[in-house]
């Protein structure tokens, strides 16, 4: 895969409804974001805060070097 990456939403599945029989989900996404080619995926995910306000979450795979200038940057 050369010169790909995949941007998915799971904002609208209601994944905090669901109820396996021992209470609300405190999760509701992709297992893991490596894959075959790690970095290539990001999953918009819905999040809600401690304080009830509801957000998206986009996880994301940087290199080493990069994620250090984010972190400095944000």
């Amino acid at each position: 895969m050369v010169q790909t990456y995949l941007v998915a939403g799971v904002t609208h599945v209601r994944f905090e409804d669901v109820d396996f029989g021992w209470g609300k989900a405190a999760y509701g996404g992709p297992a893991k974001g490596a894959g075959e080619t790690p970095g290539a995926v990001s999953v918009y995910i819905p999040f809600k805060n401690n304080k009830g306000e509801n957000g998206i979450v986009i996880p994301i795979c940087l290199a080493a070097n990069a994620m250090e200038v984010f972190v400095k940057r944000a």
